[in-house]
């Protein structure tokens, strides 16, 4: 966690600023929580704009990512945690995400290959 920035909103605590590739979600997660319950943040769309807030530009570009078409900002708060849920470490690096989205491609060019074959298509490299 880096440094506490000035609380000029009358919080009590801080919400630390957290990068995915370098802080360790499971401690930065309860840190967050504890912040919310502190100063009495029971509205989602109030919790989401301060996680949001709290990413750093790696962290934010990589919410921008996940949340393609669509932005960050049109998620609710349990949605955004739930990125970071499936996978502590660093969620964009995490391969298991895009492992399903792989095998779709890869067994759609071997669908493709087999109709090629059994129809006497040309071989074109993929």
């Amino acid at each position: 966690m880096t440094t506490a920035p000035a609380n000029p909103a009358g919080y009590i605590g801080y919400l630390y600023q957290f990068s995915p590739f370098k802080n360790d979600w499971l401690v930065a997660k309860p840190q967050m929580e504890n912040f919310f319950v502190l100063n009495k943040i029971k509205d989602a769309d109030t919790k989401r704009a301060l996680f949001l807030n709290s990413l750093d530009e790696s962290g934010y570009r990589l919410m921008q990512n996940l949340t393609v078409p669509g932005t960050p900002e049109a998620q609710t708060y349990d949605t955004l945690i739930g990125f970071f849920r499936r996978s502590p470490s660093a969620p964009g690096v995490d391969f298991l995400y895009a492992q399903p989205f792989l095998q779709r491609d890869q067994r759609a060019r071997r669908e493709s290959g087999r109709l090629a074959r059994q129809n006497s298509f040309p071989s074109w490299p993929v």
